[in-house]
């Protein structure tokens, strides 16, 4: 009887040991994936992305139709391209993190998808047909906020999951970073 009680307490300990190890595992995982792989993501976005905004703002409202078809087709796609590459080369571990990374994949693929559809809008339809289609591209963005709200909850559950909380810290330059760090115990 001793020696069952011994397996048993040997193998219960071996489950928690584990537990504890893989859930630390996935924390870590978690924080070095935001802090590190999510803030060079963001960067390279707003990088890339960012002197676009408003030269396209300018464009559409100026409806400059085809200025805009060629600055999505030559300036925006690409680099929407190389943001979804850096994605998909991420090396990560545990499932969970995985999954939040596969949102972020989904989200920058459907953004892509539609730049590309209004690029194809844009050189098939003339301005009252473009028009008349603002509707499709309303849906497109709500979708495309839902995901993000989705991104964004299920990173916050991870988060509670695994005690982790959000610290602010401020680059050289002064912009401020949301990071990631263990909580304290008390």
């Amino acid at each position: 009887m001793k020696r069952y009680l011994s397996i048993v307490i040997g193998i219960l300990f071996i489950f928690f040991t584990y537990g504890c190890t893989n859930s630390d595992e996935v924390a870590d995982e978690l924080i070095e994936y935001h802090n590190s792989d999510w803030v060079t993501f963001k960067k390279m976005n707003d990088d890339m992305l960012g002197p676009f905004e408003a030269e396209f703002t300018i464009l559409a409202m100026g409806k400059d139709v085809e200025g805009t078809k060629v600055l999505i087709e030559e300036e925006i796609l690409p680099a929407q391209s190389v943001l979804v590459d850096y994605l998909e080369r991420r090396n990560l571990e545990h499932k969970e993190v995985q999954e939040l990374n596969q949102l972020m994949i989904e989200i920058e693929r459907k953004t892509y998808k539609g730049l590309e559809k209004l690029a194809t809008m844009i050189e098939e339809m003339d301005r009252q047909e473009l028009e008349e289609s603002s509707d499709i591209l309303m849906e497109h963005e709500y979708e495309l906020h839902k995901m993000l709200d989705d991104f964004h909850n299920e990173r916050e559950e991870l988060m509670g999951k695994y005690d982790v909380r959000w610290i602010e810290e401020y680059e050289e330059y002064g912009e401020r970073i949301n990071k990631m760090e263990r909580k304290e115990d008390d």
